[in-house]
């Protein structure tokens, strides 16, 4: 069974940005042109709510997906 996303996360400090593979589009889901996150992607903090919530999204999908295999 294929995965049907690959997360590549990317952290400085409490700062962090999350990048989305899919296999049908074989790109990452964003507008990168150059191998440097535009300062707007490093949007989301551990250490606040709204970050917590993005990176136990991304874990929870993860664990969904991996059940699947």
């Amino acid at each position: 069974m294929p995965i049907p996303m690959l997360y590549g996360p990317s952290a400085f400090g409490t700062q962090f940005c999350v990048y989305e593979y899919t296999p049908e589009g074989r790109s990452l889901l964003s507008d990168l042109v150059t191998n440097t996150a535009p300062r707007d992607r490093w949007n989301l903090d551990i250490s606040e709510l709204e970050g917590e919530a993005r990176l136990k999204e991304v874990v929870g999908h993860i664990r969904q997906m991996v059940a699947k295999l």
